[in-house]
């Protein structure tokens, strides 16, 4: 498996156009330069899990929506992992194991920026 970063850039965009922002307008929210969040969203760079929790709370989404459809597996997406190079198929697997671990701690982040917002430490 595979995480496409240029979904998770897609699903930012339809965020923050949900929210009616403008990428300046977001990327200060974010507190990263708007040329960074233009990177993101067209999926040149890959944010970290501390950057899209903040992505998330700036755009008043969660996390787990902006990662939504970005697993890219071997059943759905073949080409993806045919290629000759081992070490390229295994970083998608260690990709995956890494949001895995990281699950509880992406949701416990999402929701105390959430309480933090609303003034409840």
């Amino acid at each position: 498996m595979i995480v496409s970063f240029h979904i998770i850039g897609r699903n930012i965009r339809s965020a923050r156009r949900a929210a009616h922002l403008t990428q300046e307008q977001a990327a200060e929210k974010t507190g990263i330069s708007a040329l960074h969040f233009g990177r993101i969203e067209r999926g040149e760079h890959e944010p970290s899990i501390r950057l899209l929790s903040r992505i998330a709370s700036a755009l008043d989404t969660s996390i787990f929506a902006l990662l939504c459809g970005c697993i890219l597996d071997k059943e759905n997406h073949p080409v993806l992992f045919e290629s000759p190079d081992p070490a390229a198929r295994e970083y998608g697997e260690y990709v995956l194991v890494l949001l895995d671990a990281y699950q509880e701690q992406i949701r416990k982040t999402y929701e105390a920026l959430k309480a933090r917002e609303r003034g409840n430490p």
